[in-house]
């Protein structure tokens, strides 16, 4: 994998191929018409790769760390879902190839560094493959999004979006005691404003 440099065209193909491959799409949608005026998004819910990206030359170890993804949330996400009637919407891809959490114009978007682990890869990407990522991992899921809020506010209906993140122990050598964060984001239209909640988790004893 020394030396691997995806084509865009490459790329694109994997990205295309996926509902007829074992590649999994760029997101899931879970609780489809639940009528709760919650909407659930996971945006690190996956850690999947596209083949071209050859696991981004990283070991199976790294990429079973938090800094490939969020684990646990996308059970804990799916016992949201059901237990408000929320639709959730789960992103099926690394944040190693694609922080949708972030603008694709920000620095953090495409990372060449994660916690304790260099991503060889992303450093030597295209303009061509790098321009791909967003189109065809950001914007599709970024679209499902807005048309879930945009439908309801057509109906007149109420919209909050609570996004579901888990935190890592120790990130950046500083000791995090929250577990999850829900992030809260109501009448995106009208103000940009967000409110963010985390808490530790209950011992499995509670």
């Amino acid at each position: 994998m020394d030396g691997h440099c995806p084509t865009a065209r490459s790329y694109s193909r994997d990205l295309a191929a996926c509902p007829r491959t074992r590649l999994p799409c760029r997101f899931r949608i879970v609780g489809s018409g639940g009528r709760s005026a919650v909407l659930l998004t996971a945006d690190h819910a996956g850690r999947s790769i596209p083949r071209s990206l050859a696991k981004l030359q990283l070991s199976d170890e790294v990429l079973e760390t938090h800094g490939a993804w969020d684990l646990g949330v996308a059970a804990l996400a799916e016992r949201l879902s059901a237990r408000l009637d929320a639709v959730l919407i789960l992103h099926n891809y690394s944040r190693l190839v694609i922080d949708v959490n972030h603008p694709p114009w920000a620095p953090d978007s495409i990372v060449v560094r994660s916690e304790n682990a260099l991503i060889p890869s992303n450093r030597t990407l295209s303009s061509d493959v790098r321009r791909r990522g967003p189109e065809a991992l950001f914007e599709p899921c970024h679209r499902r999004i807005a048309a879930e809020l945009d439908g309801r506010s057509r109906q007149g209906q109420p919209g909050v979006l609570v996004a579901v993140h888990s935190f890592t122990p120790v990130h950046g050598g500083q000791r995090r005691i929250p577990h999850v964060e829900l992030e809260v984001r109501q009448d995106l239209i009208a103000t940009t404003k967000g409110q963010q909640a985390c808490w530790p988790l209950p011992s499995a004893a509670g």
